[in-house]
């Protein structure tokens, strides 16, 4: 592993503009943010902004809805952000007593997008307006279909947009301002029932859980989405997320991201064990009974989403081809539901956009993950008519195309590809450990949370003084404790025996906050012991 230091010299500028610690102002120095960015770092946006020109139109489509009496048919996604995105907007409709239904596709039978075949089902049993939510944008034969039927049609969508459509109301991050452009397709929701004066505690809270689960950049609105999610989270509000377990309060936004999203998530992906819509009725479910039997249920199949990913991951590890500038994958046999989750391992391993494919229904699905650095939507854009179908974000996308395009596929990733670094180096900011107090730590965390375009930064520091050192379960689980009373923690590094005389320890690591009997504390997870 090869290191990087950030330059944070001139974080003295920040101590003296904003009255912080050195230790936040060094943090805040190596995510470079540009002055606007750096200002809304420290000074939040605290309350809601809307554009009338373009939320006002759904006051007067909701009264038309209503007063005549039409049915709503409700079509989202299959993973945490459209399940959230399709549970939200049904409790907005419920508030507004309008008679709908919604539909979350199978992810193996029928994949992302507006399923035309279900949209005409829907319209044989009186449907006659469509809702579209974390979809909609790509999905033009099943809306002109829609028009053509004189269905009224609302998308709401935060993908990218690849051509235009005319809607009968539409949002999307793009229509917004800036602070607004990265909003998930939940969010997008969310805001629209606030626009309405109708929102409420539980909508908050998906609404922060999806903005996590999406991984989308902590800028702009998502800071106070996130922030007001994480308060209401902790006062108990929402038992069916609870419910799903192994939470020590009060959370943070990491508990969710690894405790609780991936269980919503699971269900979707092995769509092959149970139907995704289970999720929006559990969601949706008040009775405290009925919710523990489902909640058992889901930690079963993410259990067995965790099995089978650990199984196909271990079993493509061979086919990563070190010198290659990107990761290229294809095996037939692959889980389609669990695509995209070898592929942000991938990434994750090598700092490299990963592609991993597997056959289905003719043709050839794929997942691709990349760095913030990496916009795969632009990478992919001179080929996008080649697929028989693709979607996503810049560092996120599913595609599909015929087997006979693989090889063209991959000469086209090669040559646009060509000048990525792909230097798998992990970069790193100095402090001195007189820095590491209670207190400046505690800083840095209330500022949070931190995350996708705001990770905290690996920390370099010597530590003079140890003051217990100890082996936890096995002979590579370590744990320091050294001046400031400061825990290290080591599952990375060399065995208990190789730093029993070690008198002075210079280590580089994270940063991490923990809750434990309602009380948090903070360690350093060490990387690399110097």
């Amino acid at each position: 592993m090869s290191y990087k230091r950030i330059d944070t010299k001139n974080y003295v500028d920040l101590i003296d503009r904003y009255h912080i610690k050195p230790l936040l102002a060094k943090v805040v120095k190596s995510f470079a943010y540009s002055p606007y960015d750096e200002a809304t770092f420290f000074f939040p946006i605290d309350k809601y902004e809307f554009d009338e020109n373009i939320f006002s139109p759904f006051k007067d489509i909701f009264k038309k809805i209503k007063r005549e009496n039409l049915k709503v048919f409700i079509f989202g996604d299959y993973d945490c952000d459209g399940i959230c995105a399709t549970t939200i907007m049904s409790m907005l409709l419920t508030k507004m007593n309008i008679n709908h239904g919604y539909y979350l596709p199978d992810r193996q039978q029928e994949g992302y997008g507006l399923n035309l075949e279900r949209l005409k089902q829907a319209y044989q049993k009186g449907y006659r307006v469509l809702i579209t939510v974390d979809n909609g944008v790509s999905s033009y034969e099943a809306l002109q279909w829609a028009r053509e039927n004189n269905m009224l049609i609302i998308v709401t969508d935060h993908h990218s947009i690849l051509n235009t459509f005319t809607y009968d109301c539409f949002l999307h991050p793009e229509l917004m301002n800036k602070d607004y452009q990265y909003l998930c397709g939940t969010a997008v929701v969310y805001l629209l029932a606030v626009y309405l004066h109708l929102s409420d505690e539980k909508m908050t809270i998906l609404a922060m859980l999806a903005t996590l689960s999406d991984v989308m950049p902590l800028k702009g609105i998502n800071i106070k989405i996130i922030r007001d999610g994480l308060r209401l989270f902790n006062k108990h509000l929402y038992y069916n997320l609870e419910a799903l377990g192994d939470l020590n309060f009060p959370v943070n936004e990491n508990d969710l991201s690894f405790k609780i999203i991936p269980k919503i998530n699971a269900v979707g992906r092995l769509s092959d064990q149970a139907n995704v819509n289970i999720l929006v009725k559990y969601l949706l479910c008040n009775d405290k009974n009925v919710i523990d039997k489902y909640a058992v249920e889901i930690n079963k199949i993410n259990k067995l989403r965790q099995q089978l990913t650990s199984q196909q991951y271990e079993f493509l590890l061979p086919k990563i081809k070190e010198n290659d500038k990107f990761n290229f994958v294809y095996y037939s046999d692959l889980h389609e539901g669990l695509l995209g989750l070898l592929a942000s391992k991938m990434t994750s391993l090598t700092s490299k956009p990963s592609f991993v494919m597997t056959d289905s229904d003719g043709l050839v699905k794929g997942s691709a993950r990349s760095l913030k650095d990496d916009n795969l939507m632009e990478m992919l854009d001179n080929f996008k008519d080649e697929f028989d179908k693709i979607g996503g974000h810049a560092n996120a996308c599913g595609f599909s195309l015929p087997k006979e395009k693989l090889k063209k596929f991959n000469d086209y990733l090669n040559e646009c590809c060509a000048n990525l670094l792909n230097d798998n180096m992990i970069e790193y900011i100095e402090v001195d450990s007189e820095e590491l107090t209670l207190e400046n730590i505690q800083e840095v965390f209330a500022y949070g949370p931190y995350g996708h375009d705001r990770m905290l930064p690996y920390i370099k520091v010597k530590f003079s003084q140890i003051n217990d050192y100890r082996q936890l379960k096995t002979d590579h689980q370590l744990k320091w404790t050294v001046n400031n009373n400061i825990q290290l923690i080591s599952f990375e590094n060399e065995g208990y025996q190789n730093y029993l005389n070690r008198t002075s320890l210079e280590i580089i690591g994270q940063l991490q906050q923990n809750s434990f009997l309602n009380r948090q504390y903070y360690q350093i997870m060490v990387k690399e012991i110097l």
